[in-house]
């Protein structure tokens, strides 16, 4: 592996040298400088930011641009023999933008006269040509957020599913964000972490074990829509995380603990005054850099970190519970010559389940997050720059939603999955400017994510042989005896798993790690201590088995014993080399092309229902490879700016496929390498000082994810529903097209309004093929979708006053034949029965809008008490978010109607931010209260189908209820409803 990580990087850099590269984690700043008295240009006048070694002369014509510039916030001087020297400050760059400063020059009547100058952030960037947001570190670190995840969800136009019930069936128990742009699919996101991709090649996306904390950000830049030919491998949106440097002069430092434990620790249940406090949060980060000692100025460090540990959900259960009472005429439940039956005055009829013991509020599963980022940077020349960042995460959650598995294991909870995915990634930048005109850029990084999902489990007869494992065998978990003859087989390497289980002839192999399941849980207090029997009343009675799992009886809804469905384990390792280099070819072009190629390491290895005989089974160990180029000319203009450019993806499999998907008996070919070619073109003209018009167009290409790919490559037919993956499967493909205006209201205010359309073709999909003597389904590229839309921003800056807000809405519509690739395989459907026609997605929402506000009351300010302002040094941010409900498919008697010509209720909720500065023996402390949900909203997020209500499954539930043939704590369902209010404390100090 290594050797062949070593021949890439040195392709990609052959190609890569007779190419002008670009970073794209740096920015550019031009300007001019002219005579004030004569408004003549300056030629000859020295630009420098100050405290860098980064400068420029201006030409013939007063122009100047100073090239390779990290994001952040500068002071810029210009200075010339004869004139006043200027500083502007506060003059901001951002990552692949231009930003403009320029200047007018007084002539010197005092020697070392100068002038100082705050520049004024443009409202309306003239050189962008798509929807961006841009965020900087502090504003990123101050926002009422938790994390870079929420913070994306704050735009209009992104959508996150975090619910089971209408998004991908199994994904969120695999711990699989799932966040939709502009009307698109799920994973059409792509992240690039200092110029290089992050993701998890086999699901897409980063998952919940990719945290990177706020106070490692210096920059954070989304894209949505028509971004340039730089970037690749994504449909909607590119998110861009530029990585915060230690300063090569001063130390900083923070420190920050949140907790929502209100006047104590967590209790499990029944907190009715602060429901809120059994979210148990309790999170610490901190960061520090500055210079290395006795380096000064020439070696910097920075260290963030972040542990944050939470209950998964809060919700709140009705109070029809399962009590007894005295018996008054005949009833099986008894114990010895006493008669008892249940008894519950808000359940007279007693529908309730024997384990639905306790009302009100209960705290589901947990959320255990660990991250550390670190960087150092050199200084080895005014003109090279070597940094080299390390970036850990370890996470662990036992997931809880309105899915069938959680409902089942909610009396059950040792049973239920438990979510581990650790990441750690290294990456090493060189930088060299060669000329004011020209630099590149070597980097090299390896990205590796493991994920596992443990099996919990009870050795119920205490043999050292879990329950799934003797289930499987056929024999009696409970009372199987392992030192009888075949109660258990042969265990020939000695590592406590039969080898009937690791040697399966369903399975063939023998690489099953059992050794890493994890030990027994604490014994379940519904079981009796000495035997496998479950109380009802006041008597134990048999168990009820089923699949490995036992039930509660009488209804048997939920689980007592037995394990979660899966049995996980996988990584993805990604080595990554990329060349570029920037170069301003003229004053009007600015020339970017650049090289990436990526090698994959990608192991898989899942069991579901493990305890079956013959278990549903998928492993592969596979090593994809990637490749990309592109060329653009950023054409720059003082009336309008355009963006040309084109892009080349290439990637190759390295396995083998059917030569016709349809026929399992067809020769076995190996994978070619397939190319793609992204032609893009983004225009921004200049309608008045104030205003721009943008147009953009562009293809883009996307890989499907890998597991898609490698599913049963052994090409098993004879298991139940077999399903197999398509080694000539494409990319994904999409048009889009997008038209703006952009303009300035006033000195505070601005505006932009965007339509946009987007065409989607071979995008993943599953097919099922008829085939004698076994049927199977095969992935295919042969769904589609269209989504179009309309996005409105109007924000307001605190210029006039201390008020900021900034007001998004998105309207669209998103229409395909299919949600995801996996649906053709859950609905059977065939070449004949496939979806013919586009369809209102279940992602799709009508209106989308978030509302950001702050006011800062500065020292000295606010409201004056008897000679004092209280309010001085505070901050007050509310966030109010709005969206449509979820379409959902309507059913009268059980069947099905139209497919989502039903939505479910609005879903809206405002938060509150207070915080309160204050400095103290030189540093800088805060104290701040955060409000979630600040009006306890019930966000209804799941419905049932018969009633589009969350709180009536319908008279058909009801009947079943009536008629003793369900229990009705089956539809006592918290889950259906959205997080409720939630307080969180934060103390912060800074220097």
């Amino acid at each position: 592996m290594k050797k062949q990580f070593v021949l890439l990087l040195i392709i990609s850099a052959l190609v890569a040298i007779p190419f002008q590269l670009s970073a794209g984690t740096v920015g550019k700043l031009v300007g001019s400088v002219i005579d004030a008295e004569t408004g003549e240009p300056l030629p000859g006048c020295n630009v420098i930011i100050v405290g860098t070694t980064m400068g420029a002369a201006t030409d013939i014509d007063g122009y100047f641009y100073i090239l390779n510039v990290p994001p952040g916030k500068y002071h810029v001087m210009a200075s010339m023999i004869g004139f006043q020297r200027v500083e502007k400050s506060n003059v901001r760059i951002t990552m692949n933008q231009t930003s403009t400063v320029n200047y007018r020059l007084g002539i010197e009547t005092i020697e070392g006269q100068a002038v100082e100058i705050v520049a004024e952030r443009p409202m309306v960037d003239k050189d962008v040509t798509v929807k961006k947001v841009v965020l900087s570190g502090d504003e990123i670190r101050t926002a009422p957020v938790a994390d870079l995840t929420e913070m994306l969800t704050l735009q209009s136009g992104v959508v996150a599913i975090n619910y089971q019930s209408y998004g991908i069936p199994g994904m969120a128990e695999r711990g699989v964000e799932e966040i939709h742009v502009r009307g698109g699919r799920s994973g059409e996101v792509g992240y690039v972490f200092d110029g290089m991709y992050i993701e998890n090649p086999t699901y897409g996306g980063i998952g919940i074990g990719t945290r990177l904390n706020k106070f490692a950000i210096e920059e954070m830049v989304n894209e949505t829509g028509v971004f340039s030919a730089e970037y690749g491998d994504a449909l909607s949106m590119m998110v861009n995380y530029v990585t915060k440097t230690g300063d090569f002069q001063e130390y900083e430092g923070l420190f920050r603990w949140r907790t929502s434990e209100i006047g104590g620790s967590l209790v499990e249940e029944g907190d009715f005054l602060f429901p809120g406090r059994l979210q148990g949060l309790g999170d610490f980060a901190c960061a520090f850099g500055g210079p290395i000692p006795g380096l000064k100025g020439k070696v910097s460090f920075y260290v963030a970190g972040e542990m944050t540990r939470e209950r998964y959900r809060v919700v709140d259960f009705d109070n029809n519970i399962w009590t007894e009472g005295p018996q008054t005429g005949n009833n099986p439940y008894h114990s010895g010559t006493n008669f008892f039956y249940p008894y519950n005055p808000n359940d007279p009829d007693d529908h309730s389940d024997p384990l639905d013991t306790k009302a009100g509020w209960k705290a589901l599963g947990y959320k255990n997050v660990n991250d550390l980022f670190s960087k150092l940077a050199w200084r080895i020349s005014p003109s090279i720059n070597l940094q080299f960042t390390n970036w850990i995460v370890d996470s662990e959650q036992k997931y809880y939603g309105n899915d069938s598995e959680s409902e089942l294991f909610r009396f059950y909870p040792e049973g239920k999955n438990v979510i581990m995915l650790n990441s750690d990634r290294q990456s090493l930048e060189w930088r060299h400017q060669i000329s004011p005109s020209t630099y590149y850029s070597i980097r090299l990084a390896r990205f590796f994510q493991r994920r596992q999902y443990v099996v919990g489990n009870n050795d119920a007869d205490g043999d050292g042989y879990d329950d799934w494992l003797e289930t499987r065998l056929g024999t009696n978990p409970y009372n199987a005896d392992a030192s009888v003859d075949g109660a258990v087989p042969l265990d020939s390497d000695g590592d406590g798993y039969p080898d009937d289980v690791e040697i399966n002839p369903t399975i063939m192999r023998n690489d099953i790690d059992f050794v890493d399941l994890p030990g027994n849980p604490e014994n379940d207090p519904n079981v009796h201590p000495s035997s496998d029997l479950y109380p009802m009343g006041n008597e134990w009675l048999e168990p009820w088995q089923y699949n490995g799992w036992r039930g509660s009886g009488p209804y048997y809804n939920f689980i007592m014993e037995g394990s979660g469905r899966y049995w996980h384990k996988s990584f993805s390792e990604t080595l990554e080399t990329r060349f570029d280099l920037t170069s301003q070819v003229s004053r009007h072009h600015q020339l970017k092309t650049g090289v990436d190629a990526k090698y994959h390491n990608l192991y898989y290895n899942e069991i579901q229902l493990p305890w079956l005989e013959q278990p549903y089974d998928e492993y592969y160990h596979k090593y994809p490879s990637e490749y990309a180029a592109y060329i653009e000319d950023k054409i720059e203009y003082p009336y309008m700016t355009i963006n040309l450019g084109v892009r080349v993806d290439a990637n190759n499999y390295n396995t083998t496929a059917w030569e016709d998907p349809n026929d399992p008996s067809s020769e076995l070919l190996d994978t070619e390498t397939q190319y793609h070619v992204s032609p893009r073109i983004g225009i921004s003209h200049v309608i008045t000082e104030r205003s721009t018009f943008t147009f953009g167009y562009g293809m883009f290409t996307q890989n499907p994810t890998y597991r898609n790919i490698y599913q049963n490559q052994d090409r098993d037919l004879t298991t139940p529903n077999p399903i197999v993956g398509n080694s000539l499967v494409g990319s994904e493909n999409m048009t889009a097209y997008e038209f703006g205006l952009h303009n300035q209201l006033s000195t505070d205010y601005v505006f932009d309004l965007v339509g946009w359309t987007k065409e989607y073709s071979e995008m993943n999909a599953t097919e099922r093929v008829p085939a004698f003597p076994f049927s199977y389904t095969i992935s295919k590229n042969i769904d589609y979708g269209t989504a179009k839309g309309v996005d409105f921003v109007l924000a307001k800056r605190p210029v006039s006053n201390p008020l900021f807000f900034q007001f998004q809405y998105t309207w669209s519509v998103a229409k395909a034949n299919r949600a995801d690739p996996w649906e053709g395989y859950r609905n059977t459907d065939t070449p004949e029965t496939m979806p013919k026609r586009e369809i209102l997605m279940s992602y799709d929402r009508t209106h989308d809008m978030s509302v950001v506000l702050g006011y800062n009351v500065k020292e000295n300010a606010g409201i004056e008490v008897f000679g004092a302002n209280p309010l001085e040094n505070s901050r007050a941010d509310v966030v109010f978010f709005a969206q449509s409900g979820a379409p959902y498919t309507p059913t009268i008697d059980g069947i099905a109607q139209e497919t989502n010509s039903e939505r479910m209720p609005w879903i809206y909720q405002i938060n509150l931010g207070l915080t309160k500065y204050f400095n103290l023996f030189g540093y800088k402390f805060s104290a701040g209260l955060s409000i979630d949900n600040l009006f306890d909203r019930k966000n209804v997020i799941d419905v049932y189908n018969e009633t589009g209500q969350p709180n009536d499954p319908g008279l058909r539930a009801n009947n079943r209820i009536a008629a003793g043939q369900n229990s009705d704590t089956v539809y006592d369902t918290p889950y259906f409803y959205g997080p409720r209010r939630s307080f969180q404390f934060v103390t912060q100090v800074e220097f």
